[in-house]
C-alpha cells in the first residue's frame, strides 16, 4: 500500500477524534495479508 494512504488515515482519524484504523486492500487473494492497523499514540503531555 502507499504511504498516502496512511497518511489519509491518519487525518480522517484525528478529525473524528479517533486512535486507531484499518487500511484494508480488498485486491488481493487472501485478504488477511493486506490488513494494516494504524494508531495514533497519546504524547509525554497527554495529546494526541
Amino acid at each position: 500500500m502507499n504511504k498516502i494512504y496512511d497518511s489519509q488515515l491518519l487525518t480522517y482519524l484525528k478529525a473524528m477524534n479517533k486512535r486507531v484504523g484499518l487500511l484494508i486492500n480488498f485486491n488481493v487473494e487472501r485478504l488477511k495479508d493486506r490488513i494494516k492497523r494504524l494508531i495514533i499514540q497519546e504524547d509525554t503531555e497527554g495529546r494526541k
